[in-house]
C-alpha cells in the first residue's frame, strides 16, 4: 500500500468508494480496532496497524492545503459493528462532513445491485491532473496507473456516485441512526 500513500497524500482530490465498511480515512480508533481484530493476519501487529492507520489519516486529512475528499459508503456499512462503537463513528462521520472540503455520501440500500458492488476502489487526482487508482483486497492493494484502468476505476466511480444520496441527507440519515 506504500505507493498509493504516496499519492494519497499528494492528491488534490481522493474519491473513496467503500461497500462494506467506513473508508480508512475516516475511522474512528474504535472502529479501525474492530475492524482490525476481524483480520486474523493483525493479530501479530495489531498496534502497528492501528498507529499506521492514524499516521495515514493525519497526513491527508490534516495537512494544509486540504484535500478535497468524497467519500461514498454503502449505508449497510453506516450499520455494521457494536452499537456503541457505531455511535461514535457516525457522530465522527457527521463532523468531518462539516469540513468545507469533505463530503460523505451514503448509497441507500434501495439500490440494489450495482456497478460498485465488485469492491472499495479509491481514486487520486494530483495537481497536474494525472489520475491513479487503487483496489483493495483481502491480500494486498494494487494501484493502477495505465490510463485504461483508471479509466474503469472512474467509470465504476461515476455509477455508483449517481446512486448516492446528496451530503446532507447523508448527515441527516447518519443523525437519525445515532439516536
Amino acid at each position: 500500500m506504500r505507493s498509493w500513500v504516496d499519492h494519497e497524500r499528494r492528491a488534490v482530490l481522493l474519491r473513496a468508494w467503500e461497500p462494506t465498511l467506513v473508508p480508512g480515512l475516516l475511522q474512528t480508533e474504535a472502529y479501525m480496532r474492530q475492524v482490525f481484530a476481524a483480520v486474523p493476519s493483525n493479530r501479530v501487529r495489531f498496534e502497528e496497524v492501528i498507529a499506521t492507520r492514524q499516521t495515514r489519516q493525519r497526513a491527508v486529512l490534516d495537512r494544509d492545503p486540504p484535500v478535497e475528499l468524497v467519500a461514498l459508503v454503502e449505508e449497510t456499512a453506516l450499520r455494521r459493528g457494536p452499537r456503541e462503537v457505531m455511535k461514535d463513528q457516525l457522530a465522527h462521520l457527521v463532523d468531518l462532513g462539516h469540513r468545507p472540503n469533505i463530503r460523505i455520501r451514503a448509497v441507500p440500500e434501495s439500490a440494489g445491485l450495482h456497478a460498485g458492488l465488485g469492491g472499495p476502489l479509491a481514486l487520486a487526482t494530483m495537481s497536474d491532473g494525472r489520475r491513479v487508482g487503487y483496489l483493495d483486497d483481502l491480500l494486498r492493494g494494487r494501484v493502477a496507473t495505465t490510463a485504461g484502468d483508471v479509466l474503469e476505476l472512474e467509470l465504476v466511480w461515476e455509477a455508483v456516485n449517481e446512486l448516492a444520496l446528496s451530503a446532507d441527507q447523508t448527515r441527516d440519515l447518519m443523525l437519525r441512526m445515532i439516536q
